[in-house]
């Protein structure tokens, strides 16, 4: 009982710092809004300001909700790559996702950024694409590899491969499309207009329902194959779900916000860390609550650190999230994940 009221409080807890970083987000910017005209449009008075209703519903509300199901979406993708890995220090990206998309950017850049750029859908097709050939490649070894240790070797050889043939392409690149192909990988969650939302929030979020309704099979999975196995689960079949669910998730945040870094990994071992449990059933709302949480923190330090712009989204979840693995590296010298 004593457990079940503290999952509960911590739970509302998350739920809490996410609220108030939605309100952060709301109420901060370049532009100070009046709170009356806020309020008036959240509770759907009507405002009788243009500009502060403009300001919310094209520019504020999407990057919140931007934020929010990126966050969310690499929180869980990241859980499923530690609950396939059994190793908390495995995260989204390791598969070689990222790379793939940065791939497929700097190859439509170098074919031509003046048309691209101009285009409605800007970067989010090629890298898109080039996640969805990582994730085909990927989900080919998965079916010839048995194990994990050996499926993540490969993905971060295929991580390696992408990277070297993306500096080759942009050393033949202009300035144009060097600075183009840097501002998309600083990571950001203000580039997805009202009209993309719908593809962002179905792809990222849609994938953790079936997650969700795996949870036994998770929780068995962390005993073991064997294990599971005599408990009446199919671990390849398992992994393979797992490997689809979580390359989906990473693929469409990366073609959307660019590859950022560390939510994916920093999320599911500080919801462990918190709720104490492996239990998915309760780790997958609580990464997700505290990824959105993260990413709405982070974006907002990235607008208020520096006067003199915007940070790199990038730069401040790497710091952020780099003492995070030093952390786990001294915690848990055994690399397990419970």
């Amino acid at each position: 009982m004593a457990t079940s009221l503290r999952n509960v409080a911590s739970l509302l807890l998350l739920l809490l710092l996410a609220l108030m970083g939605i309100g952060v987000q709301i109420f901060y910017g370049s532009v100070s809004l009046p709170l009356e005209e806020v309020i008036k449009i959240l509770s759907f008075q009507g405002s009788e300001d243009y500009i502060t209703g403009m300001i919310l519903r094209e520019v504020r509300f999407p990057r919140i909700l931007t934020a929010l199901c990126a966050g969310a979406a690499l929180g869980c993708s990241g859980l499923l790559m530690q609950t396939f890995f059994r190793n908390p220090l495995a995260g989204p990206y390791e598969l070689g996702i990222s790379s793939g998309a940065s791939l497929g950017v700097a190859l439509t850049l170098l074919l031509g950024a003046g048309e691209l750029m101009s285009s409605d859908w800007g970067l989010v097709l090629p890298a898109s694409l080039g996640a969805l050939l990582s994730m085909s490649f990927v989900l080919l070894m998965s079916r010839r590899v048995s194990q994990p240790a050996s499926l993540l070797i490969l993905g971060l050889m295929l991580g390696y491969l992408t990277s070297g043939f993306v500096g080759m392409i942009l050393s033949l690149g202009d300035a144009s499309s060097l600075k183009n192909f840097l501002l998309w990988s600083f990571g950001t969650f203000s580039g997805v207009v009202q009209e993309r939302l719908p593809i962002l929030i179905g792809f990222s979020i849609l994938p953790a329902i079936p997650a969700y309704l795996l949870a036994r099979s998770l929780n068995l999975m962390l005993l073991g194959e064997e294990q599971a196995r005599t408990m009446g689960v199919n671990p390849k079949r398992l992994s393979l779900v797992l490997i689809l669910l979580s390359s989906l998730q990473a693929a469409v945040v990366t073609a959307f916000c660019g590859p950022v870094a560390f939510l994916g990994l920093a999320a599911p071992h500080t919801a462990r860390m918190l709720f104490r449990t492996a239990d998915h059933r309760l780790l997958i709302p609580a990464t997700m609550l505290l990824g959105a949480s993260l990413a709405l923190w982070a974006d907002w330090l990235s607008l208020c650190v520096s006067s003199a712009g915007v940070l790199p989204l990038n730069a401040i979840t790497s710091i952020l999230g780099a003492p995070f693995v030093v952390f786990i590296l001294l915690k848990d010298r055994d690399g397990g994940i419970a």
